[in-house]
C-alpha cells in the first residue's frame, strides 16, 4: 500500500496553525517514526496536507498524545487534489 501522505509521494504541508522550530508540522510527512510535530497554543489545531494529484485514501492513521482527540476530513483543493483537513 503506498503512503501518499509522504514528502517523498509528493505529499506538502498546505497549512499549519501552530508550529514548534524543533517539531514543525513537515514533520507529519517526512516518514521518520522519530519526528513528531508538536503544537504550541490552545486547542484546535488544524493541518492541511495537500498531495498535489489525485489519489485514492482508504486509510488515515494518526497518532495523538496527551489524551487529545483528533478528526481527519478529506476535501478538495481547487485542482482537482485531494487534501486531508486534520484536527486536534
Amino acid at each position: 500500500m503506498t503512503d501518499y501522505a509522504l514528502d517523498q509521494s509528493g505529499a506538502q504541508i498546505c497549512m499549519a496553525s501552530s508550529t514548534d522550530p524543533s517539531h514543525p508540522a513537515e514533520h507529519i510527512i517526512d516518514g521518520k517514526e522519530s519526528t513528531f510535530w508538536t503544537t504550541t497554543g490552545l486547542y484546535p489545531q488544524e493541518v492541511i496536507i495537500g498531495f498535489g494529484r489525485p489519489v485514492s485514501i482508504r486509510t488515515i492513521k494518526t497518532n495523538t498524545r496527551n489524551g487529545a482527540c483528533c478528526f481527519a476530513k478529506l476535501a478538495e483543493a481547487p485542482s482537482g487534489a485531494p487534501v486531508v483537513l486534520a484536527c486536534l
